[in-house]
């Protein structure tokens, strides 16, 4: 001083990772006779033996001069916690924040009253411990790219949803497969639930959801037909600031595949996140405990109601579910149908002059509106997948292969 300034480096410790071959059999596609080798690449944490080096992120530069000889800085009751931004030399972007304060004393002043600046108490948050709850309800439009076809009886899939809280492998849960789906509907009504420690590092406030088709009868890997990631960042700061537990309804979330963006999934679920105290006052069981009277009221879920393979010895259940689900798809065509239905008395009105026909009209045309809606963004969606489809198969013919 003067002169002074100070440079903070934040860096990032790098933990190397290797991947390791193995073969392994597994059941060719199309044969569940025919058992084939499987290559497969098995991640190794080298890490976490203590092997590993440090990488920059970014800088900051303090300039100690522009504190010390404020008079404004200098009277402060308080030093102002300052949020820096960190740059690099290798690029002009900005690479995060650095949240911190400057304090400054005077060595003089500080040897004569030492106890008058004792050092600020910093420490790590407390942890405390919540519970994650979240129910897969079903699961709609799931088709196979190019291989499920709707009510093709010779095509049918066994769905279930796989999520992964993070990146650990312990925090992977999964759904019993609904078998014999051959519209692209499945029902599961399946709880899963995670204990957790927050605020915490090793946990990344992700929830990753994959629908699969269990084509390797437990053997490699199934096949991917769609997938959604939910970012929990906002809902973890949130309980860990107010302690009051977040409930999202039950919705719909749109799920995409990576490969065929034609498909456009959708899974019906519900999230709840709430302390331990909370979970031990309304406790509920996950999986097929889920079912059973012995959890708390609210928490009863009813079992799924999925499809039935035929069977010539009781063929019950399969008529059955074709005539449910049959159902319940013409109450939903009806429902749309039914909002111009306001229309039909208005013309009843003109005729015979019963009521003021404005509430007809009204009605109708409220009606007409969100069925012309509903159906230009059907029609929107399907132009869509017809243009993709036919954009990925035409074939780019080159100079000399036209000569």
């Amino acid at each position: 001083m003067p002169g002074g300034a100070i440079r903070i480096e934040v860096k990032d410790r790098m933990l190397p990772e290797l991947t390791l071959p193995i073969a392994y059999p597994k059941f060719k596609e199309g044969s569940r006779y025919s058992v084939g080798l499987a290559q497969k690449d098995i991640p190794v944490n080298i890490g976490k033996l203590g092997l590993g080096w440090s990488e920059t992120i970014g800088e900051t530069m303090i300039d100690l001069d522009s504190r010390w000889y404020n008079s404004a800085w200098r009277s402060l009751a308080q030093t102002p916690v300052e949020m820096r931004s960190l740059f690099s030399e290798d690029s002009a972007n900005l690479k995060g924040h650095l949240e911190m304060f400057v304090d400054i004393i005077d060595a003089v002043e500080f040897d004569k009253r030492p106890k008058m600046y004792r050092p600020v108490p910093i420490s790590k948050p407390r942890q405390e411990n919540f519970e994650l709850r979240i129910v897969i309800y079903k699961i709609q439009e799931c088709y196979l790219p190019y291989q499920l076809a709707d009510n093709d009886p010779a095509k049918l899939a066994s769905f279930y949803v796989e999520t992964r809280l993070g990146n650990r492998p312990e925090d992977v849960r999964r759904t019993e497969p609904c078998k014999h789906v051959g519209d692209g509907v499945a029902e599961f009504n399946w709880r899963m639930k995670w204990q957790l420690k927050l605020p915490s590092l090793d946990i990344k406030p992700r929830l990753k959801l994959q629908i699969f088709d269990d084509t390797s009868f437990g053997v490699g890997d199934d096949q991917l037909c769609a997938v959604a990631d939910i970012k929990l960042r906002s809902l973890f700061d949130e309980i860990v600031t107010t302690e009051v537990p977040i409930l999202k309804k039950k919705q719909w979330v749109l799920m995409h595949h990576p490969n065929h963006p034609e498909v456009e999934a959708q899974i019906q679920m519900s999230l709840e996140l709430t302390t331990a105290e909370a979970a031990a006052k309304k406790k509920c069981g996950a999986g097929k405990d889920g079912y059973k009277d012995g959890q708390h009221q609210d928490y009863v879920l009813p079992e799924p109601f999925q499809p039935a393979a035929f069977s010539l010895y009781n063929p019950v259940p399969y008529f059955n579910y074709l005539i449910i689900s049959s159902i319940k798809n013409l109450q939903w065509s009806l429902a749309s149908v039914l909002l111009i239905f306001p229309f039909f008395p208005l013309f009843v009105q003109f005729v015979f002059m019963l009521t003021p026909w404005t509430w007809y009209a009204a009605g109708g045309v409220a009606g007409l509106i969100v069925f012309i809606r509903i159906t230009l963004v059907q029609s929107a969606r399907v132009a869509r997948i017809q243009a993709e489809s036919a954009a990925r198969s035409v074939v780019v013919v080159s100079a000399d292969d036209e000569l």
